[in-house]
């Protein structure tokens, strides 16, 4: 994978209970294909002490100070959970300076806007524990979020997740974020993060729509397909309409090859809890 001379930053905004640690897998890759990559974990992950305020302002603040260097892009990939709370940053830098817009790419992987039916959903599927005495999530079954790797090689990243503090959920101020470029990378093989809900999450928004055949981490898992994907994406033009049909694909952008054709689709049980407090912060 090669690059022209950089101009974008990326920042790789991880999921509930995922540190930097997580992030490493893919960070050579982009660096040696000119990308500059930040990991940047949720202030909540491993922080007993973290508010909703941190969470959204270490996201607003790193992408403001990367828009600072003259020329800079920067596109932010928000895994999972992370989806909220960084499109509320999107806004408060937006809110300060409009135009970024053309020089900020969102793109979410695997992600989510609604916290409370993917909690219920994990809670039902035994990804995760509440600990109620402390305000804390923890994950149960680690080895579900890399369900594409061996056990051996998953291990060290199920030992690295953290606890997640329950913060309250966040309120999007504006509609700001939906004039920036907008992808949804979704994940076929996913336990975590239901591919229907992942789909839809991009239609009702008007995201361009990229498939990888993986579970819920690729930047774990498939660092270097991860790395292709995300490269297909930043080449695209820009775009802040809805993505038509044949522009879609499997494993990839409609002018790339597929990277992992043939690999079989994992159909998931949706369900959700009416029940689950909407004050939590969701895991994974």
């Amino acid at each position: 994978m090669s690059h022209d001379p950089p101009s974008w930053t990326i920042l790789l905004v991880p999921g509930a209970w995922h540190v930097d640690f997580h992030c490493q897998p893919a960070v050579p890759l982009f660096k040696d294909a000119g990308y500059d990559m930040v990991p940047l974990p949720l202030a909540a992950a491993g922080d007993s002490c973290s508010t909703l305020e941190q969470n959204i302002a270490k996201i607003s603040h790193t992408i403001i100070a990367h828009l600072e260097r003259p020329h800079q892009h920067v596109a932010v990939i928000f895994h999972s959970a992370s989806g909220l709370l960084g499109t509320e940053a999107i806004n408060r830098v937006l809110a300060s300076q409009p135009s970024a817009i053309e020089r900020i790419r969102i793109i979410y992987l695997a992600s989510v806007l609604d916290w409370t039916p993917i909690v219920a959903h994990l809670a039902q599927g035994g990804f995760l524990r509440l600990d109620l005495d402390a305000g804390n999530f923890w994950c149960d079954d680690g080895y579900k979020l890399y369900d594409d790797m061996s056990r051996e090689d998953a291990r060290p990243f199920v030992d690295a997740l953290t606890f997640q503090k329950v913060i309250e959920t966040p309120v999007l101020t504006s509609d700001a974020w939906r004039h920036c470029d907008l992808t949804h990378v979704v994940t076929t093989k996913d336990q975590a993060n239901p591919l229907e809900w992942q789909i839809k999450m991009a239609e009702d928004h008007g995201m361009r729509l990229v498939k990888m055949d993986t579970a819920h981490c690729p930047f774990i898992s498939a660092p270097e397909y991860f790395a292709q994907i995300i490269d297909g994406v930043l080449r695209e033009k820009r775009t802040s309409a809805t993505i038509p049909e044949s522009t879609m694909s499997d494993g990839g952008l409609a002018t790339r090859p597929a990277i992992a054709a043939n690999v079989p689709k994992m159909p998931i049980p949706v369900q959700m809890a009416a029940e689950t407090p909407r004050c939590c912060h969701p895991p994974a």
